[in-house]
């Protein structure tokens, strides 16, 4: 999808490297470089990645920008926890007040977001926050307002309906719930 999206050619490697080997301060540094590259100064194997050579820098610096702003909601996203689990509840307060803060932070660049394929990702995003800090109405309300904006009906749309599906589930609206499993069975191969 990112290779369709950038439309060049990029080595996997170095794509791969971006999508799953970086952290977000070198994405933060990457994205300076990308947007200033005579007044940043980078570390030469990273300025070496096939990013920087694309033609359309537009596209760079907003998969860039796009990419950062994944790299922060990825730590939330990706915490588990379980019944046994002895939790300090003040942590979790913390996370869903950095989520409230991505929120926001989300809302402002779905607004400035000049790429569908971007902003698509953005909702996908913006629709796990809400639903990873409980906010299951407005994970649907937000939805909602979003649904008709998705430039295609790609996985990217049926990932993000699996998690107004859950939070339908959450608030015992069972019926509609399953209608948006339904649709995601019937057109997500990927999500059988």
């Amino acid at each position: 999808e990112w290779v369709a999206y950038l439309g060049e050619p990029i080595l996997a490697s170095d794509l791969r490297f971006l999508l799953y080997e970086t952290n977000t301060d070198t994405i933060k540094d990457m994205l300076a470089f990308a947007k200033n590259p005579n007044k940043t100064f980078l570390n030469h194997s990273l300025a070496q990645n096939a990013i920087f050579s694309l033609s359309n820098k537009k596209k760079t610096i907003a998969f860039l920008t796009y990419l950062h702003f994944a790299k922060q909601c990825e730590p939330f996203m990706t915490k588990l926890y379980y019944w046994w689990d002895e939790r300090d509840h003040t942590t979790d307060a913390m996370d869903s007040l950095d989520m409230s803060k991505l929120i926001i932070t989300g809302e402002k660049a779905i607004a400035s977001s000049r790429f569908p394929f971007i902003t698509d990702r953005y909702y996908f995003q913006m629709t796990r926050l809400f639903y990873k800090t409980n906010k299951y109405k407005e994970c649907i309300s937000f939805f909602e307002r979003i649904k008709n904006k998705f430039s295609e009906q790609k996985n990217i749309y049926y990932r993000t309906l699996g998690y107004v599906a859950g939070a339908h589930y959450q608030q015992d609206e069972f019926s509609t719930a399953n209608y948006y499993y339904s649709l995601i069975y019937a057109n997500n191969e990927t999500m059988q």
